[in-house]
């Protein structure tokens, strides 16, 4: 199993998509080191914090995410070929990072220096999915037999393996996550119903909202 990666691990990439995040991550430390540094908040008031993220899904069926695309080749009745099935990401639902930033904004507010720094806000380390437990499920949740085969050409597909470490969000801001990757899936499934189906979709953003609230108490 890959190792979960902490704040505090060391930055790089091979890949695009791995080296743009790091080069973010340099930016956003090197803007608070050079002049809102923690130790000099009494001067300058301000407290910089950066937060990294699972791979978030909510329900634009229109986005561009892997979880969006398996979906519409699921509801278009096409195959889902997989570069790299075996492929695993941090999959969450995009409140669960929301509501930590939130939390982390509200903290830095409130006692600044102390929570300037990097966070990980990710699913729990028992709850990874690969890219083909994701298109099972998803098919399974709309009735679809057949998804397809992975037998798509090799190509280069960022990070094979990725995982957060959220036990410093866990341990010092009291967040945890409140919807499974299951769960979460099943949230993006009834979402891109209610919009097939013609529903007004505020009233069902706000509701799956308020669902979300209720059980993270």
């Amino acid at each position: 199993m890959a190792v979960a990666y902490r704040e505090a691990e060391p930055l790089g990439g091979a890949d695009p998509q791995s080296s743009s995040m790091a080069c973010s991550e340099l930016v956003a430390a090197a803007y608070r080191s050079s002049f809102f540094h923690p130790d000099r908040h009494a001067e300058h008031g301000v407290a910089v914090a950066s937060a990294r993220v699972g791979t978030a899904v909510g329900g634009d069926p229109a986005g561009g995410s892997f979880v969006a695309s398996v979906i519409a080749a699921l509801r278009h009745g096409r195959k889902v070929r997989l570069l790299k099935p075996d492929a695993v990401f941090p999959l969450q639902h995009v409140l669960e990072p929301l509501g930590g930033c939130l939390l982390l904004a509200e903290r830095l507010v409130r006692h600044g220096p102390r929570y300037a720094s990097a966070w990980n806000f990710g699913p729990n380390d028992g709850d990874i999915w690969s890219a083909a437990d994701v298109v099972r499920h998803l098919a399974a949740r709309f009735g679809i037999v057949d998804a397809g085969a992975a037998d798509a050409p090799e190509e280069p597909l960022g990070h094979v393996s990725l995982r957060l470490d959220p036990a410093k969000a866990r341990t010092e801001l009291g967040w945890r996550p409140t919807w499974d990757v299951a769960s979460a899936l099943d949230k993006v499934a009834d979402w891109v119903q209610a919009y097939e189906n013609g529903a007004d979709m505020r009233v069902f953003a706000i509701r799956q909202i308020r669902q979300y609230l209720r059980d993270s108490k």
